[in-house]
């Protein structure tokens, strides 16, 4: 099972991370390392959101997670629906260090759906755009 986690500061607070992290329709503005190309809201219950990933990874690619928050400390997600993944866990925990700052641990743990999809697509996913991807958050968040 791929998984990875990363700790970042983010030199923002908790709830100027949060809101750059739960503003899932500007992920295609500024995470281009993982080639987003359109985040949809499905629907949204109370701190409980459905959303609809579209990426282009060498073909175009959909998948939808629930993602539940506890505003300005926690986001998990769960994957709902998709035809490469069988399973798909994650979430970013945020901690205020008091000083203006935030140490932000991001994790996210893949399963895909068929072993026709490499070992080392998922991974490549997960592990290595990781830093890519939480310096993509950073810029955003700080900026």
């Amino acid at each position: 099972m791929p998984a990875a986690s990363r700790t970042i500061i983010f030199n923002a607070t908790p709830e100027a991370a949060y809101k750059v992290i739960t503003d899932y329709e500007a992920y295609p503005q500024f995470l281009d390392v993982v080639n987003f190309e359109r985040a949809e809201i499905l629907s949204i219950n109370g701190n409980t959101v459905e959303v609809r990933f579209t990426l282009n990874l060498i073909k175009r690619v959909q998948y939808t997670l629930k993602l539940t928050g506890t505003p300005n400390t926690a986001l998990d997600w769960t994957l709902v629906e998709s035809s490469i993944m069988k399973s798909n866990i994650g979430g970013w925990k945020l901690k205020d260090l008091g000083d203006g700052r935030t140490e932000a641990t991001y994790s996210v743990d893949v399963v895909p759906s068929t072993r026709l999809i490499p070992r080392r697509v998922i991974s490549m996913l997960t592990e290595q755009s990781l830093p890519a991807t939480l310096g993509a958050f950073k810029k955003r968040i700080e900026g």
